[in-house]
């Protein structure tokens, strides 16, 4: 019985994790498309490190949080669909500010 439920839990957590990253590619182009735009210096470097620091930032917490739900920690959608809201939050409101400029 144990090992039903927790072969439903391991399917639950990979459709989850599906779904998730391609909202993740939204979040992705509502934060690059402002950041692009805010950051005129047209300094190939610069741009290049703030694309490779947001994947940094993104990519390795998004992988400690299913290391952790593999473990069956915490619950799955705070835990996979948190991080990706408020990155969709903050694209919105860098969306936002690029316009206004």
């Amino acid at each position: 019985m144990q090992n039903l439920s927790q072969n439903a839990d391991e399917i639950l957590v990979l459709i989850h994790k599906r779904l998730s990253a391609s909202f993740l590619c939204i979040a992705f182009v509502l934060i690059g498309i402002p950041l692009g735009i805010l950051t005129k210096s047209g300094n190939v470097l610069i741009t290049f490190g703030i694309s490779v620091l947001m994947v940094v930032l993104i990519y390795y917490p998004l992988s400690v949080v299913c290391l952790i739900l593999s473990k069956s920690i915490l619950p799955i959608i705070p835990a996979l669909w948190g991080p990706i809201g408020i990155l969709l939050i903050l694209g919105i409101i860098l969306f936002r500010k690029s316009l206004k400029q």
